[in-house]
Parts: C-alpha cells; structure tokens; sequence
C-alpha cells in the first residue's frame, strides 16, 4: 500500500515532471524535467511510466501490476521529486556601469551611444557604496562585471574596485574574490589598453579575469556597424588594442552583435568563425543577434529557424554517413547543443535579473538588468541611500521579478519539457516596445523543442562520443 499512497499523492508532480521520448531504434527515454536528466528505459519501466504518465489516480492499482519488482523504481522516483531547484541567495553578477561615456557609435545601441541619457562616470564614492551594499546584503558575489560605455574611460574606477576587493580579502570580509569581468569595444587609446594589462598581470593571481570584446566582424562590417563617433573607422584601431591584449591570453571570448548588414555583405555566422579563427586565431565567439526594430538591422526570427533546420539536416547526414566533408566542423555545431542540455544547470528563472542579477549606473541606481538603466520606471535604489531601505526595495524588486521571470508561473513554459533548461533575456521584449516588463519571450519556443526532441531520438550523442 505504500507505494500506492506515494503514486497517489505525488502523481500530478510526476506528470508534470517526467517526459517520455520513442526513439528511432524503438527504445524509450525518460526526461526528469528538474534535473535536466535522461534515462534509458527498459521494457517493463517503459510500460510503467507510459501507464503512469498516460492514466489518473484510478488506474494505479494496474499500473503497479506491470511493475511486479517495483521497489527500486519507487525509490528512484522518490529520490528525483525530492530534488528541488534551488535559487541562489548570492548575486551571480553584478554590473557596475563604470562609464556611461564612449567613444564608439554603434548604429544600434541602445543606450544612447553609451551614455544611457545620462553620461558621466562612476565616483569612487559611489562605487565604495555599491561593493558596501551588495555584500552587506547577499555576502557573496560570484561576477562583477566592468560595463558602460566604455568602461577603459574609467581606469580609476577599476583599479579601486581591485585594491577594494583585495582589502575586503585579506580582511576576510569577504569569503571569496569574484571573478572581473570586462566588456569593452576598446575603442580608446593604447595606454588605456596597457595600463589595464599591467593591471591584470599585477593580479593575476588574486583573481580570474575576463575580457569579452566587441567586435562585430572584418573591417567593412565593424567600421559599418561600429565607428567612432565622428564617424571615422574603428577598426584598426580595435585589432591594435586586441593584439596587445593577447599578450595576456586575453580577451577570453569576442561578442558579435548579428544584424542584417552582416547578411548584406555576405557575412554568415560561419563566415565569422572561419575569420575570427583564421585571421585573430580566436575561437570563442558569441555571435548575439541584434535587438532591434529597425528594418536595416533587423534579421527576423527565420535566420535562427534555418540556423536550426541546418542543425536537423546535418544530424540526418550524420545518421546516414559517417564519413564526409567537414565531419570535424559539424560534429563540434551539434556537440554545442548537446552541451546546452546536458551541462547546464537546472533554472526556475528565465533570466535573474532583479533576483540574483543587478546593474549599477555610474549614478548609483540600482536597476535589475543594463537594458534598462536610465528608464525610471525600473529604478529601485541608489546605493547611496539608507541600507536599510535600500534593502527593503531590494526586496520588492526580487518578489517582483520572481513572479515575472518564473517559468513556473508562465502558461507555455510550465507545460514545455524544457521548462529547466530554457534562459534567456526578459527585458528584450520590453526594449523592442512590445512589453510594459520583463517577460518571457516565446518566439523560438517551437524550432528549440524541435530540435531536442530529435536529438532525443535519434540519440545523438552515441553517434559523437
């Protein structure tokens, strides 16, 4: 009768957490939602969970007859519905727009060429106050993350966050240093480029650095895209500072903004990655779609969905050969998506931000994501206030965004096997005129489940490792 009572009591859970795939080679897979865990099932648990998932709470009687040694199976389901996703107390990420100035005039920034509506840098003051709040708060930060503008502007800045860090360490105030990332065009000088080498290489060995550049492609593309704001071209300029950089076996990854002027002059995404290898010897990339209304950079949702069709087709010519041009290539592009789902951590939030994940404007204003500094609407605080009620905002602004940003509670994500896998931004929509918020964007939902499923089925991964 016990597991009668536990099947009872639990069954609408598991429905909602167990997933059954069929294979092509007629063997059946069950997806644990929360844990992001597959199993290979054998005849009889298959019959199992097919009743199980399929009938109600007046069949389980039957149910419990297929499965005659059931104690080891109950005792793994109840192992799994124990496990529950926890959401971090720390701050993941921290960004701290150090300067809200920049040389660059990228053709679709959002933030008022850097500025946010509001310009100016970051005081040492204000950036005290902030490091004060936040660990006073969460104790923990796992990244601060350098932004702007161009955070290079603001060299003073980032050599006090360091000194700060290091003081707050050897005081044991803190329990762990964060991890500094940086994202810069370096659109700036070679000094400003050199002074943060010495910087990093001076330490080193107190904290793990990371420098992400943006840089959106060959020289006719980013001078395009990206020229200083008097118009003239950035990209010499950029390679000079890149190749400074890679003395320290940096930047760790470049971040390719993707618009429709890359398809205009003839710029693929594998046009990129052959370039940036072959050319900068770089092979981290993240080539971002654009987020924009305007029709000469927008490239629409089809070249993500062909870009996913390409994946299909290419798993398909995996199954039917394995011997054939670029085998290398299109391995590592399906071995990316396997990574995706089998690597990732489980999340109960599409986005953290404003729960675990924050932007501080060169003011102090708190704001839960750098989409949306400078709008007041979004505004919770400024580090320079009372703590405590800089604390309670805080608060707000979390519960507030843990209804937002929760999977759980969205209609389509809840009832999608993906539920625990999917991440993205939640202010997109909102940047795009299209929310009022955060929510959660439904676009590419279909062409991902596609994708999955038929990875699942085929199991993909036999064929690559």
């Amino acid at each position: 009768m016990g597991n009668y009572h536990f099947i009872v009591n639990n069954l609408p859970t598991i429905k909602r957490e167990f997933y059954l795939f069929s294979t092509t080679s007629n063997e059946t897979i069950l997806w644990h939602k929360p844990t992001l865990s597959i199993y290979t099932l054998d005849e009889t648990n298959t019959k199992f969970f097919k009743l199980l998932l399929k009938n109600n709470t007046e069949e389980i009687n039957e149910i419990l007859t297929v499965l005659p040694n059931s104690e080891n199976t109950i005792n793994q389901l109840k192992q799994l519905l124990s496990i529950k996703t926890v959401t971090k107390n720390h701050v993941e990420r921290l960004a701290l727009l150090v300067s809200q100035e920049c040389p660059l005039k990228c053709v679709y920034c959002y933030a008022n060429g850097g500025t946010y509506g509001e310009g100016g840098l970051m005081n040492i003051s204000t950036l005290e106050n902030t490091l004060t709040v936040f660990y006073n708060l969460y104790g923990y930060i796992e990244t601060i993350q350098l932004f702007g503008g161009e955070p290079l502007l603001n060299l003073k800045a980032i050599k006090k966050l360091i000194e700060t860090l290091k003081i707050l360490t050897n005081e044991k105030k803190i329990s762990a240093s964060p991890k500094i990332s940086l994202e810069t065009g370096l659109g700036v000088s070679q000094k400003n480029v050199e002074e943060l080498v010495k910087l990093i290489k001076d330490n080193s060995s107190l904290f793990e650095f990371e420098i992400v550049v943006s840089l959106d492609g060959p020289e006719i593309i980013q001078n395009t895209l990206r020229p200083f704001k008097d118009g003239s071209p950035s990209y010499n300029r950029v390679i000079e500072n890149l190749d400074i950089l890679r003395n320290i076996y940096q930047p760790k990854a470049i971040e390719v903004t993707y618009t429709k002027k890359h398809l205009e002059f003839g710029f693929s995404r594998e046009d990129l990655k052959n370039f940036f290898a072959q050319k900068l010897g770089i092979t981290s990339l993240m080539i971002v779609p654009v987020i924009s209304n305007h029709p000469d950079l927008l490239i629409g949702t089809d070249l993500f969905t062909n870009s996913v069709i390409d994946i299909l087709k290419l798993i398909e010519k995996l199954k039917t050969s394995r011997k054939f041009e670029n085998q290398d290539e299109i391995s590592k592009r399906i071995k990316v998506y396997l990574s995706n789902i089998f690597n990732s951590n489980p999340t109960e939030y599409f986005c953290g931000a404003g729960i675990t994940s924050f932007a501080v404007s060169a003011q102090g204003d708190i704001y839960p994501c750098q989409l949306v500094v400078g709008k007041n609407k979004f505004k919770i605080a400024n580090v320079n206030d009372d703590l405590s009620e800089v604390s309670k905002k805080l608060e707000v602004m979390k519960e507030k965004y843990k209804v937002l940003n929760s999977k759980s509670n969205d209609t389509m994500c809840k009832e999608c096997f993906l539920e625990y896998l999917c991440e993205g931004c939640v202010f997109e929509e909102h940047v795009l005129g299209k929310s009022s918020d955060a929510t959660i964007p439904h676009e590419y939902c279909k062409i991902k489940m596609e994708i999955v499923k038929k990875i699942f089925d085929e199991k993909v991964w036999e064929w690559l490792y």
